[in-house]
């Protein structure tokens, strides 16, 4: 896979990706210190009101500034234009990343309404399916789905827009999935962006096996920006992501997963820990709330998150991140050495049961913990009930007898 000709391209690629590492690393800094002066801040749990919806899934102990994600996202927004000129679909990119990133940036300051945000990544997707990026099939264990029953082009000026029945529709929807579920990966320092950036990586490599170097280079240019971020991101964090980190990296994959030319199976290789983490709450969430009506169910804020679960077992951020980190590399190496091969329908079908049984393994010892720790107390309080009552009146100090 690897041959002397690939390697040279990978090679000519690195010397972008090392300047957007700098940009970001350089720029962080200052982001901080205008997110601080600003207050673009992230308040800890203890600094909230009680009626917060997002209290219970609060980690950090103190206030941190957010913005985070411009400091690679703006060079990026860069890049993209100037690719443009070689690729008009890098026109609707960077549209819809612009998008993201000013609905973000006002959510990392006034933290806006759910609706708002998804309002906001409808029409990201939106933009960028009318420059192009369909899904229009799949090709999935031999079986062949064809999502182009209805087409029409049309143009604007020089660009070349088009319309897909039900392919665009199936598009914005994956946009709107990816988008959100690498979203709920942002819960702990440098998960979401470790995440990224070993997907970035792995559809930078599929791009140049096919021939997209743009896409590639795109790909690239991401995971070094995150490089240069996660220095001040890493556990404990001196600046997070925020809105605009997180929901511009699951847009940004989203796309390139689409255009980058891997096959859908590699593509749902690469985010399935995110997406299967998604699921895994979702249907916690309508199991345990029983009594909230049924769509509000998926929304409601918890600390039921794999990395949540895996702090209850005892484990540190570091290690967590690492844990995390392991697997999703585990991952992403199935699908970049399962790429054009027709084994991939089977090792994307024992990961996904591999997944399972990680999570079951953890929610399990997670559950039994619970219990133990209950049962501890339930002891403990009986023993100091019973003690209490058995306490001979001449054991009482003067001070607590003829106390008021």
């Amino acid at each position: 896979m690897f041959t002397d000709e690939l390697i040279k391209i990978y090679f000519s690629l690195l010397p972008i990706a090392g300047y957007m590492f700098l940009a970001a690393f350089f720029i962080t800094p200052i982001v901080g210190f205008l997110a601080n002066k600003y207050h673009f801040i992230d308040l800890p749990a203890i600094r909230r009101k009680r009626t917060d919806k997002s209290l219970a899934q609060r980690i950090h102990k103190k206030t941190k500034p957010r913005l985070g994600g411009l400091s690679y996202l703006l060079p990026m927004l860069v890049l993209l234009i100037v690719e443009s000129q070689y690729n008009h679909q890098m026109i609707g990119i960077a549209i819809g990343l612009s998008i993201l990133i000013i609905v973000g940036a006002l959510d990392d300051k006034y933290e806006l309404p759910a609706r708002t945000q998804l309002i906001s990544q409808f029409f990201s997707g939106l933009v960028v399916v009318l420059f192009g990026a369909k899904i229009l099939e799949i090709n999935f264990a031999g079986i062949v789905l064809n999502f182009n029953l209805w087409s029409q082009t049309f143009n604007i000026g020089s660009i070349v827009f088009s319309i897909v029945f039900p392919a665009d529709l199936i598009t914005i929807f994956w946009i709107l999935l990816i988008i959100n579920a690498v979203n709920w990966m942002y819960g702990m320092d440098a998960i979401g962006e470790a995440m990224t950036i070993i997907a970035a990586i792995t559809t930078a490599l599929l791009s140049v096996r096919v021939g997209l170097l743009g896409y590639a280079l795109v790909s690239f240019s991401l995971a070094g920006g995150l490089l240069g971020f996660l220095p001040f991101n890493i556990y404990p964090s001196k600046i997070i992501g925020g809105t605009a980190g997180a929901t511009g990296n699951g847009y940004l994959l989203a796309v390139l997963s689409i255009l980058s030319g891997s096959k859908f199976n590699n593509a749902i290789m690469l985010i399935l820990f995110p997406l299967f983490d998604m699921i895994w709450v979702i249907i916690y969430r309508i199991k345990t709330h029983k009594d909230q009506p049924f769509l509000k169910r998926p929304f409601i804020s918890g600390k039921v998150h794999f990395h949540h679960r895996l702090m209850m077992l005892g484990l540190s951020q570091r290690k967590i991140l690492i844990v995390e980190t392991l697997l999703i590399s585990s991952l992403s190496i199935f699908g970049l050495f399962m790429s054009g091969f027709s084994d991939t329908f089977l090792f994307s079908t024992i990961s996904f049961f591999a997944l399972i049984v990680v999570f079951s393994l953890v929610s399990y010892f997670v559950n039994k913990k619970e219990k133990l720790i209950a049962g501890n107390l339930k002891n403990v309080i009986s023993k100091n009930k019973i003690s209490n009552e058995i306490k001979p009146k001449d054991d009482i100090p003067p001070e607590e007898r003829y106390a008021y």
